[in-house]
């Protein structure tokens, strides 16, 4: 469970860099509709691969996902190096 929660962190962190740029685009050029669709569909994926990590991350540990949300927010590093050990 551990080796997936990694993995699953890691792709939350390549989608939080991809909502970040379509975030960009999307405020260089907010009437452009094609930008304001990918920044939609963009930040939807990495919504959605949070919620999943935290849910998982809320099984592993026995807490609440608002915790568990928390810590995928607040303590990334010490999540990742916890995951790996």
């Amino acid at each position: 469970m551990k080796n997936e929660i990694y993995k699953n962190l890691l792709r939350l962190e390549k989608l939080e860099e991809i909502a970040n740029h379509a975030e960009a685009d999307y405020g260089r050029d907010p009437e452009n509709r094609e930008f304001e669709e990918t920044f939609d569909r963009a930040y939807k994926n990495e919504f959605d691969c949070f919620l999943l990590v935290s849910g998982q991350i809320a099984k592993m540990a026995g807490i609440d996902e608002k915790t568990a949300r928390a810590i995928v927010k607040g303590r990334r590093e010490e999540l990742k190096r916890i995951l790996t050990a």
